[in-house]
């Protein structure tokens, strides 16, 4: 199944990921990208919502890297709270 990416999806990871160091930003936004897809097909939808971007974001998240994330979406507004079983 092909995925689309809602317009507000992108531009929350572009955001998202622009948080994060420079050295990390190309490797994290392909893993992102790649959850948030998945997340959308487990949940049988074909376009990936502003949610499941950020759900995507939270999930590429590895120990050494939560800190980041988790600053990276409250300084644009984001509680990690929310995201929490995905981290």
């Amino acid at each position: 199944m092909e995925i689309d990416w809602e317009p507000r999806a992108e531009e929350i990871l572009e955001k998202l990921v622009a948080q994060l160091d420079r050295r990390d930003r190309q490797d994290y936004a392909a893993r992102s990208r790649e959850a948030a897809e998945l997340h959308a097909r487990t949940h049988g939808v074909r376009r990936v919502s502003r949610d499941a971007a950020v759900v995507g974001f939270a999930k590429a998240s590895g120990t050494m890297m939560r800190s980041q994330v988790t600053n990276a979406m409250r300084r644009l507004g984001i509680d990690p709270k929310q995201y929490e079983e995905y981290l």
